[in-house]
């Protein structure tokens, strides 16, 4: 992951997209939680709301009440990842990119959270669990024999 190890880490400020995974926390982890002291800086940067975290140099941890809402926030992600990299390399770096006010966008990025989807008035989908639940049926037919 390149944001990962930029020095302009990744902001969210940059897209849309990005606004709608709410807090996105950032860690210098060193590849071990051995050490007392790494873990409560590791909980501390982490905090009481984010659900996503880059782990400079290392990739990234999601976190989600479901593993469908902790994959959502993966894919979603890496796809802002890649919005933020193809946006730094078009506009010639980051003092060129328009930051979006993240005050505005902060009632959608609450919401986002506790809507999830309903469908036929019937199903309440959780964050993430349609999206999850279509790729996993794509992925049944790709290996289903004839």
């Amino acid at each position: 992951m390149l944001t990962g190890v930029l020095d302009e880490m990744w902001n969210p400020a940059h897209f849309p997209g990005g606004l709608l995974l709410g807090d996105v926390s950032c860690f210098g982890y060193h590849g071990s939680l051995d050490n007392k002291e790494e873990k409560v800086e590791f909980q501390k940067a982490l905090g009481p709301t984010a659900k996503v975290m880059i782990l400079r140099n290392h990739g990234l941890l999601a976190l989600g009440e479901t593993v469908e809402e902790a994959f959502h926030y993966v894919y979603h992600s890496q796809q802002a990842c890649e919005i933020q990299v193809n946006a730094l390399r078009c506009s010639g770096g980051v003092d060129n990119l328009v930051l979006l006010d993240k005050e505005k966008f902060k009632p959608l990025t609450q919401g986002v959270a506790a809507a999830g989807v309903v469908m036929d008035n019937e199903v309440k989908w959780k964050v993430g669990e349609a999206q999850f639940e279509s790729l996993m049926r794509m992925l049944d037919n790709l290996v289903s024999e004839p």
